[in-house]
């Protein structure tokens, strides 16, 4: 279910590449939380790789995780804001959501 925003995220896509080249672990003394932690799927070691293919396959799965993490990550946030931040202002100006009496994230469309 999502909850009204269109909200984006940005992926680091180095650290991404990063957890390519260690096999899902973010390295130890990476600035951050996770450092030394296995913070993405195993994918292999890249000094096996014998083709590029092999590695673009590694960093497809590795952006993948990202992408899905990043999804639930969001819905997460989406659903917090839609409980505990109600927007006045906005819907005021969302037609519908006064005539509903609802603030314009439980009103739904107009």
């Amino acid at each position: 279910m999502q909850y009204g925003h269109t909200d984006s995220c940005m992926l680091n896509m180095s650290a991404v590449m990063s957890l390519v080249l260690n096999n899902g672990v973010k390295p130890k003394g990476a600035l951050g939380w996770g450092a030394g932690m296995e913070c993405g799927p195993k994918t292999g070691d890249p000094r096996g790789f014998k083709t590029f293919e092999e590695f673009f396959n590694a960093f497809k799965v590795q952006l993948a995780y990202a992408i899905k993490e990043s999804h639930a990550h969001m819905i997460v946030g989406e659903k917090i804001r839609s409980e505990e931040h109600f927007k006045p202002v906005y819907t005021l100006l969302t037609k519908g959501a006064i005539e509903k009496g609802l603030d314009v994230e439980k009103a739904g469309p107009p």
